[in-house]
């Protein structure tokens, strides 16, 4: 090859990125531009601009997710808009009426995408397992089920089966069986604190989070999984944390040989709930009207009837109870921790805050009667304390929700989703909107990157003139007015997550707690002023401390009246 040739091409190779972009460019803001009449084919959402003409945009969002997040939202404030991303289009939807719209479409929509995700990149789980859940009309799993003689009505449970985890999370979760699980999870926070034997004197510590995590996460594990998982396996949180480390490596598809500890982790967590299941399938009767809200081999009730329900299907995958363990197991500790992390954390930042909920805290309690199980439903309607929570979740959570359109074409403000189009949906950016606060009335006197806990906050009374930040008493409540479509910590539609009540229970129990037996002060050193979320996690969940914060500890001397 001649030295000119080589120079046309080294030259066609230079000019190949620029001419893609300025291609795609022009194709997304003439599509941008068009407007719908309803006279024509509605049109497909516009491409994003790319630099390469074979991968998209791909590096941009695998170098650098939070930006190109940030990005797609500004563009797709107006309409969704569509991405490719090598071997992966997508549509993002960021606008909050048009969120609304998808979550309420539920049966166009389907999350089995991210359940499938989850699945096979988090946790590990065979492909055959992964099909379950991604066919669950046809039920077809292959070379799986060629030894099994199904029918009819084996596949209308196995459909029951996939379809039926949010039904028995919505019984077990909520009402009594919540009540009963709030207490029992702070009775196991009490006993692992009591465990510590804190005293009267000043204990420092290197870092609130993992202070946090050594006593919630057993206490957490236990409520929903009994005790006979740590006799399985002792080290069974110590291993869950390790493997949380790599959750982000994980979703991105890291090989083992990177990230070698946290995939053996993974593998001993996994093989103590095989052992778990094979012992309760000796062990644990079927469930009945007088089963009890829990016992220490299986624990609660919810999960006694999730495996037992899975025992009399013979034509699942094997270990699929496992993986769905696994699955509880990381939903009850993942985003526990860092939302309860930064909501304790705030408090201890700002004295006067702390001052404030405490005040809260305490006109729920006496000093005759300082027991957080007994008090916990009037602690969950202060509204100083929730408007917090929903402060927290605002700023630290950051879930892609993915979403599926399976039957048939949707038209989403005049564009077309096409059936087995994949969107997604971003919460993080839609509470860090202007004009979101000035539509509700209380845009606050904090920057909206900033924490600002009375931001939930509103006058009992409309039209007072009262500022949230100048509350006193009971002039203002916790409300989520205005902001459907906006504040999304777990999700929408039909989908949301289905313990969130008693995550929120854990919080707020924990907080209080903490708050009416000890006395916590944030260290000088590197501690809670230069903090920030950790953007590695973004965006699978809520987001962890970005350092250690160290922080002292000690037992209150005197009951607070």
């Amino acid at each position: 090859m001649s030295i000119s040739n080589i120079f046309v091409l080294f030259g066609f190779f230079l000019a190949l990125p620029i001419l893609t972009k300025t291609l795609s460019t022009f194709r997304f803001r003439r599509s941008t531009g068009y407007r719908y009449t309803g006279t024509s084919v509605c049109p497909n959402p516009p491409i994003l601009p790319y630099w390469d003409i074979f991968l998209g945009q791909f590096f941009h969002l695998a170098w650098d997710t939070r930006k190109f997040v940030k990005d797609a939202i500004n563009l797709a404030w107006q309409g969704p808009v569509e991405v490719k991303a090598g071997f992966i289009d997508f549509t993002v939807v960021s606008n909050p009426d048009q969120i609304k719209r998808v979550f309420r479409a539920c049966k166009q929509f389907s999350n089995k995408q991210l359940t499938v995700v989850a699945l096979q990149n988090i946790f590990g789980a065979s492909r055959e397992v992964a099909r379950l859940f991604e066919n669950d009309e046809a039920l077809d799993l292959g070379e799986a089920n060629s030894s099994h003689d199904t029918n009819e009505a084996d596949e209308g449970q196995l459909n029951e089966h996939v379809n039926g985890f949010n039904h028995y999370a919505r019984k077990y979760l909520s009402g009594s069986h919540l009540h009963f699980l709030s207490r029992l999870f702070l009775s196991n926070l009490e006993q692992n604190f009591e465990a510590m034997e804190i005293q009267s004197e000043w204990v420092h510590y290197p870092d609130l989070y993992t202070f946090l995590r050594n006593i919630v996460s057993p206490a957490a594990t236990e409520t929903l999984m009994g005790k006979k998982i740590f006799e399985i396996h002792p080290q069974i949180v110590d291993d869950f944390w390790s493997f949380d480390q790599a959750v982000p490596s994980l979703i991105r598809l890291f090989p083992r040989w990177l990230i070698r500890s946290q995939y053996r982790a993974r593998d001993r967590i996994f093989d103590a709930f095989i052992k778990l299941d094979e012992f309760a399938n000796h062990h644990v009767s079927r469930p009945s009207t007088d089963d009890p809200e829990w016992e220490p081999y299986m624990g609660s009730a919810f999960l006694r009837a999730r495996h037992d329900y899975a025992k009399f299907i013979k034509i699942l995958p094997a270990n699929t109870k496992a993986w769905e363990k696994m699955g509880i197991l990381f939903a009850a500790n993942s985003n526990l921790l860092p939302a309860m992390f930064w909501y304790i954390m705030e408090a201890l930042k700002d004295k006067t805050l702390h001052q404030r909920m405490d005040a809260e805290v305490f006109s729920c309690l006496s000093p005759s009667d300082l027991d957080v199980k007994r008090n916990l439903d009037k602690l969950l309607e202060q509204p100083l304390l929730q408007s917090a929570y929903a402060e927290t979740l605002r700023l630290r959570v950051a879930i892609a929700l993915p979403r599926t359109c399976e039957s048939g074409e949707f038209d989403l403000s005049g564009r077309r989703i096409e059936k087995d189009k994949h969107i997604v949906i971003f919460t993080w950016p839609t509470l860090k909107d202007d004009n979101t606060w000035i539509q509700r009335g209380n845009l606050g006197v904090k920057a909206l990157d900033e924490f600002w806990p009375e931001r939930f906050l509103v006058p009992k009374e409309k039209g007072t003139g009262v500022m949230a930040d100048e509350a006193q008493g009971s002039q203002y409540e916790f409300s989520l007015r205005g902001l459907g479509g906006r504040w999304m910590p777990y999700g929408g539609g039909q989908h949301l997550c289905p313990g969130r009540h008693l995550a929120k229970r854990q919080l707020i129990g924990t907080f209080a707690y903490l708050t009416s037996h000890f006395d916590l002060e944030l260290l000088n050193e590197g501690g809670g002023n230069e903090v920030g979320p950790d953007m590695r996690w973004f965006p699978t969940g809520t987001l962890p401390p970005d350092r250690k914060v160290p922080f002292k500890i000690k037992r209150k001397l005197i009951k607070v009246s």
